[in-house]
């Protein structure tokens, strides 16, 4: 270990993954809304030259390649005092594993009223106006582009914080 401090020194990035790991998608449902990092933890990264984190992707990797029984939509945003928090957003009609493009507009229906009601100011990124363009659109996107948009929120709502 100590050859590895060496050979890092002051280079270390500090990698977090605050996601609630769950074994079935549905199951984020019972969580609705939950802390996901402390106020202002972007700044609290001393001795380190980055930080990342696995965003709502969480770091258990899953090479299985088929449907879910429920599809969610997960949202980081972040409070008034600087806290960062994920909303979970679940389909309803979860008992079989087809009708993926109605689970998204289940789940995409919730994140829309929520939104407005919720989000504002730095929360509301592009990447978030795109993919609640969706509702109005008709339009399955694939949830390949619905977790590139997601990530994409993400990463545009850390560099706003960034620039504070």
């Amino acid at each position: 270990m100590a050859r590895i401090h060496e050979l890092v020194k002051d280079k270390a990035t500090l990698l977090a993954d605050p996601l609630t790991f769950v074994r079935h998608v549905e199951d984020y449902a019972d969580l609705e809304d939950e802390f996901f990092e402390p106020a202002y933890w972007y700044r609290q990264v001393d001795n380190y030259q980055g930080f990342g984190d696995y965003s709502m992707v969480g770091h258990v990797y899953f090479d299985k390649g088929m449907p879910s029984r429920a599809i969610a939509l997960h949202l980081i945003y972040v409070t008034e005092n600087g806290s960062l928090r994920i909303h979970h957003f679940v389909s309803d009609s979860n008992e079989r594993m087809s009708g993926q493009k109605d689970k998204f507009f289940e789940a995409l229906n919730k994140l829309v009223a929520w939104s407005k009601e919720n989000i504002h100011g730095l929360n509301d990124t592009p990447a978030l106006q795109d993919l609640l363009a969706y509702a109005q659109q008709d339009k399955f996107p694939g949830l390949g582009t619905v977790k590139k948009l997601s990530l994409m929120h993400h990463f545009q709502l850390m560099s706003r914080l960034l620039d504070l």
